[in-house]
């Protein structure tokens, strides 16, 4: 015995116009959003000086040439010539 899904062409109909809507409503937000974040990105002029909008923060550290990277937690394993390590029987390498 099967089982009857009754689908109505009402239905259907608005649940397209229904995700057709949040569709364009989330599209225009977003828009919006990025005007917003490229209107702060830009720089200003004021009196001949160039600014950043959100007030240019505080530039990098300088870096030395001589950095040296801090020692790693755990060191790195040991390297074999050849991956494959074949086993040995009676003292003969046997594949």
């Amino acid at each position: 015995m099967g089982y009857v899904l009754i689908v109505s062409l009402p239905m259907v109909v608005f649940f397209i116009l229904l995700s057709f809507g949040c569709y364009a409503l989330g599209r225009h937000k977003g828009q919006q959003e990025g005007r917003a974040m490229f209107a702060q990105s830009q720089t200003v002029v004021a009196d001949g000086v160039h600014m950043a909008a959100g007030g240019g923060g505080i530039p990098p550290p300088p870096v030395s040439p001589h950095y040296q990277h801090p020692p790693a937690a755990f060191p790195p394993p040991p390297h074999h010539p050849n991956p494959i390590y074949p086993k040995q029987q009676n003292g003969i390498n046997v594949a």
